[in-house]
């Protein structure tokens, strides 16, 4: 093989058999697509809608670019503003780019074909125009390789050629074209597929209308009677005239319908046609209506077709019409683009249309969010995945359905027993001075703490009072899962395996009363018990402290924690009931399968094993979430209450080795002193809002294994 035969290209012989004949000549379109325009568009209402609402549909998506690291999988970054972009939304000084995308879909759609030409400086260089070209004026030119050569535009002004670059096989014009098996240059218009129903609608619609001039009713034949004075019963040329100008004026016409026929001696009515109800033309163009909306992929509800029964609703037949006609026609033109466009802009660009603002798929993804956010057996990460957005650095977690958050490296679903907490270890500060006590401490300085020891100390004492508060509550809400389980064990003995589920989850409702009441009473607890440490902390560490209005203020907190207590507690109990109800559910249908399998399975002692454990683990992380979120919630209300002018709120991190320093993801180091008033929030880096440290409404990377606390500094 010599040198320069690695540079030529095999060709395949089938397309160059199919093209022997064409070579170098430009190719009239197989089929008359003016004619396709002129009686299946122009004059068919349903091939009119159809096209019109595909067309519209896909021009009215958004269009984004994105920036795609190295890799096949790697991550990709939204870019706002690029010419790119500049260029979709302004293809050309004549057309937006709603009015481009509906001309080229329309094309497409139409005929089968769609052609784009892209106007620049010079070759390779990013154009500044998109045109979309006709396709009844576009010819291909095939070349003896059976490759396209180039393209002849024959414009008003003129006969254009655009030729194609036959090394890289690159061209300033897109063509887009459906699957055509008896042509490989050009793609098949729909209207092909449809004609023969479009040629019967249309003949249907001429015919009424004609029906309608010639008097609204099937025509008839006049005669006239042969008599003794005219044998043959013949009309003279004057009285033939006289009277059919006299039938098409009294007669004819829609304002003449019914109109009784008032005939002179010697002409008698015969009636000749067949009834329209008879031929069942409105039936037969329902039929040809919906076989028109199926070769163009339209669901014919959305064309108002009277007794269509095909789509339970509308919704339905949007959807339908969105996910089998549009998005395909998108990605087919995003795909393009993507190869014929994008890259002359750099490396690793692609665009996107926002599936996000389609308002059509909007409650189909509201439903898969919904059921993904439920799903406790994935984490974040995969969550993000499943709903297309991209993985985040710190998201590998489980968000149980009580909040709780727990690491990747353990299973949600697998039973583990509740371990003893350490206690933290002793700071170096507290053995520093050995005038402190075990009494003081305890003690805790909220506020006007001023050096780093004392807001350490202060960080130190509060996470050990709640500690001892998450015990507490953890022991409690242990027992009351044991319990459940050892109910439903016992009910599950004592009932018929049909009723299991039914049972099971109609007890988990009955015992839900009973967990409210830990729930409730821990919560107002944690919240009363880090209220009460403001105002005793505010007594000895903020002047004038005393001259506030102590009674009024302490019942306002007091109605705050009833108030706070309530609410947290209902949604707490309903998120706890919902993932227990699953659990169980599942548990229950795995068991009744096993049993279905081998009928001699003992029942009973397979429902203990799997129901021992199967919900008490979640007491530790239960109990400290929501004590957590209690004794924030009661220190930062109960200063609020007080109203003292000028206090502010300071986040203290507890620096060590596991303090969170990364300000790409989540920088409590920096944050350590940070100062903003009661009503504001604190900025986290990167860019994360929060009330609080621990605020449950921000991401887990900023909360779970948070040890922050606040204090408080009264501007002296």
């Amino acid at each position: 093989m010599g040198f320069f035969d690695w540079f030529k290209r095999k060709e395949s012989p089938t397309r160059i058999s199919l093209l022997l004949n064409q070579v170098g000549q430009a190719q009239p379109t197989p089929k008359n697509y003016e004619n396709f325009a002129k009686e299946g568009y122009a004059k068919n209402v349903i091939t009119f809608r159809c096209i019109n609402l595909i067309a519209n549909s896909c021009a009215s998506v958004e269009w984004d670019l994105y920036q795609k690291s190295a890799g096949r999988r790697g991550q990709k970054t939204e870019i706002e503003t690029h010419p790119l972009l500049s260029l979709i939304d302004r293809p050309n000084p004549l057309q937006s780019k709603t009015s481009f995308f509906q001309s080229l879909i329309s094309y497409f759609v139409m005929t089968g074909n769609g052609y784009t030409h892209a106007v620049g400086p010079a070759k390779n260089a990013p154009p500044l125009e998109l045109w979309p070209l006709e396709p009844q004026f576009t010819k291909v030119i095939p070349s003896k390789n059976g490759y396209v050569q180039g393209y002849q535009f024959d414009s008003p002004s003129g006969q254009i050629i655009i030729p194609v670059d036959f090394i890289s096989m690159k061209s300033p014009v897109l063509h887009l074209k459906t699957f055509n098996p008896l042509s490989p240059l050009y793609g098949m218009s729909p209207i092909e597929a449809a004609m023969l129903s479009i040629d019967q609608q249309n003949a249907a619609s001429t015919w009424n209308l004609g029906l309608l001039k010639n008097s609204a009713t099937p025509s008839g034949v006049l005669t006239v009677e042969a008599t003794d004075l005219n044998p043959y019963g013949a009309l003279s040329t004057e009285q033939f005239d006289r009277l059919k100008e006299q039938v098409e004026q009294r007669y004819s016409g829609p304002q003449n319908a019914k109109r009784p026929m008032i005939l002179e001696g010697g002409l008698k009515w015969s009636q000749m046609s067949i009834d329209p109800v008879d031929m069942e033309f409105i039936k037969g163009k329902e039929l040809t209506t919906r076989e028109i909306a199926n070769a163009f992929g339209v669901p014919p509800m959305l064309l108002n077709i009277a007794g269509d029964n095909t789509y339970a609703n509308y919704s339905e037949a949007r959807l339908a019409f969105y996910e089998d006609t549009v998005l395909p026609i998108l990605d087919f033109v995003k795909t393009s683009l993507n190869f014929w466009l994008t890259p002359v802009y750099g490396e690793r660009l692609e665009l996107a249309y926002d599936k996000d603002e389609i308002p059509a798929l909007a409650e189909k993804r509201e439903k898969k969010f919904s059921s993904v956010k439920d799903a406790n057996f994935l984490t974040q990460n995969e969550k993000r995945v499943a709903t297309g957005y991209e993985e985040k650095e710190g998201w590998d977690v489980f968000v149980m359905g009580s909040g709780e958050i727990i690491s990747a490296d353990e299973d949600p679903l697998e039973v583990v027993e509740p371990t003893e907490t350490p206690e933290d270890p002793e700071d170096p500060a507290l053995e520093d001075d050995p005038a402190l006590d075990e009494e003081k401490k305890l003690e805790v300085k909220l506020f006007n703490n001023i050096n780093t020891r004392e807001k350490r100390l202060s960080a130190i004492k509060q996470n050990r009072i709640k500690e001892r508060l998450i015990k507490d509550f953890e022991h409690d809400l242990a027992d009351d899962f044991r319990k459940l389980e050892r109910d439903l064990i016992a009910l599950g003995k004592e009932i018929n395996p049909r009723a299991y589920e039914f049972a099971f989850q109609k007890y988990i409702d009955d015992h839900a009363k009973e967990m409210e009441k830990t729930l409730s009473q821990n919560i107002k607890r944690a919240t009363r018990t880090f209220g009460e440490m403001v105002f005793d902390s505010g007594k000895k560490h903020v002047k004038g402290w005393e001259k506030k209005e102590t009674v009024k203020q302490a019942f306002k907190f007091s109605h705050f924690v009833e108030d706070f207590t309530k609410k947290k507690t209902a949604k707490s109990i309903s998120e706890i009931t919902g993932t227990t109800r699953k659990q169980v559910r599942e548990k229950t249908r795995e068991l009744l399968l096993k049993y279905e399998v081998d009928p001699h399975l003992d029942l009973p002692a397979a429902l203990e094993k799997e129901f021992s454990g199967l919900t008490s683990w979640r007491a530790r992380n239960i109990a400290r979430t929501e004590t957590t979120s209690a004794a924030n919630g009661g220190s930062l209300e109960a200063v609020k209450t007080l109203e003292i002018p000028g206090m502010q709120k300071e986040w203290v991190a507890t620096i060590d080795d596991f303090t969170r320093d990364d300000s790409a993801h989540a920088n409590h180091v920096f944050m350590n002193g940070t100062r903003v008033g009661l009503d504001d929030k604190f900025t986290v880096p990167p860019d994360t809002d929060m009330e609080m440290p621990g605020d449950p409404s921000a991401p887990p990377e900023q909360i779970c294994n948070c040890r922050c606390v606040l204090v408080y500094n009264a501007g002296k």
